[in-house]
């Protein structure tokens, strides 16, 4: 079997546009300068649109930021679509002890000759270790119902206000700094979708298909409106194959509170 083993197929947004347009019924040969700019529009509402369909897991980043001791503020980046998981993260040491015995081999634990005699103890040694401790996001109104919003302590909530940019309000204040204490997982925004030079679209493999039917839709609407029906139900199937090749295979775990409601 003669197979190309590569795996470096990732067309530019020129020959996505190209193969949208023979969706619709345009060859190449009738294509246009309008038509390529009527393209490069659409493919960056698509990217726009994907963000409403969810996690994008090619687009999760982890940020990290210091904890400034008194500072309940911080900037998040803002390319930032989603904030998902936010922890703190305290770095910390353990101390151990490294042990010689008369021979000068050097072992934590035993000699040369695996006994446990003429042992002299070096220097204590550390060794950095990090814990990690979830926080859970509230909406404005928990932020705003918080009599003390400067109250010290160690953090367990965060309110994420989305102005442009967006920032991040800590609760309780951290009483101390602690150096990347912050970190937090990001849905970034995808980069532009740009027709010069050849240059790719921010999407992996699995997605070339459905983001190729999603512009030939779009591009339907203003050239071949008689083929949006049709293009719609393709884009359909493929909507439903790019989802299940970007979601996690993982389980779902559900956390109900149960409450009494009294009149």
């Amino acid at each position: 079997m003669a197979i190309s083993g590569t795996h470096s197929y990732d067309p530019s947004l020129g020959t996505i546009a190209i193969g949208a347009f023979s969706r619709c019924g345009l060859r190449r040969t009738q294509l246009t300068s309008q038509h390529m700019q009527d393209a490069y529009f659409e493919a960056n509402m698509i990217q726009s649109e994907f963000q409403g369909d969810g996690i994008q897991t090619w687009q999760v980043t982890l940020e990290t930021q210091n904890l400034i001791a008194g500072k309940s503020v911080y900037d998040v980046d803002p390319t930032t679509v989603f904030v998902l998981d936010v922890y703190i993260r305290q770095q910390g040491s353990v101390p151990y002890v490294m042990w010689t015995n008369d021979n000068g081999y050097t072992s934590q634990w035993l000699n040369n000759n695996s006994s446990y005699i003429n042992w002299s103890g070096v220097p204590t040694t550390q060794t950095q270790t990090a814990t990690d401790r979830i926080i859970l996001p509230m909406s404005r109104s928990d932020y705003a119902a918080i009599a003390n919003k400067y109250q010290q302590g160690f953090p367990t909530s965060y309110w994420w206000d989305r102005l442009t940019p967006s920032k991040m309000y800590i609760w309780p204040v951290p009483q101390w700094d602690i150096p990347n204490g912050l970190q937090y997982y990001v849905q970034q925004r995808p980069d532009d979708a740009v027709l010069s030079n050849g240059t790719q679209v921010d999407i992996p493999y699995e997605v070339y298909d459905y983001f190729t039917w999603s512009l030939a839709e779009r591009l339907a609407f203003i050239y071949a409106p008689e083929k949006v029906a049709l293009i719609a139900q393709r884009k359909q199937i493929s909507y439903q194959k790019y989802l299940q090749a970007t979601t996690e295979n993982v389980p779902i775990t559900l956390n109900v509170q149960m409450r009494g409601y009294f009149r």
